[in-house]
């Protein structure tokens, strides 16, 4: 059984040679998060991951990766020269931790073509504003 906060395409594969049944209960707005930094890896960006590095969700999502930065603060965020990034957030990020990270990401890497896909979870985002 595949937990709320998915697996990486790699585990999913050794799971699925050694079992004859596998039930994912990965949640839609995490399976995004997946589908997002896909679509940014084939653009040829570097993955900018805003998140808890060592949160399952997040170890998931990078496996599949093959270059992938995982920034928590904005502290953490240099230039990394690289032409292009792609950015996105673990789906349980807090808005107001996002946009730091976003704006150090833009100030520091200036020079180079960043695309943000916005993947905090709307039901997680409305929890943290009650």
């Amino acid at each position: 059984m595949i937990t709320a906060h998915g697996i990486s395409q790699k585990r999913m594969a050794v799971l699925s040679s050694r079992s004859t049944e596998i039930i994912d209960t990965t949640c839609p707005l995490v399976r995004r998060v997946h589908e997002a930094t896909q679509k940014l890896q084939l653009e040829n960006r570097l993955v900018i991951l805003i998140g808890r590095r060592n949160h399952v969700e997040v170890q998931g999502i990078v496996e599949d990766l093959s270059r992938c930065i995982i920034v928590e603060s904005p502290e953490q965020i240099i230039d990394w020269k690289e032409p292009a990034l792609g950015v996105v957030s673990q789906s349980t990020t807090t808005p107001e931790l996002a946009q730091r990270c976003l704006t150090r990401i833009l100030e520091r890497n200036a020079n180079a073509d960043v695309q943000y896909i916005d993947t905090i979870c709307r039901p997680t985002r409305q929890r943290q504003q009650a």
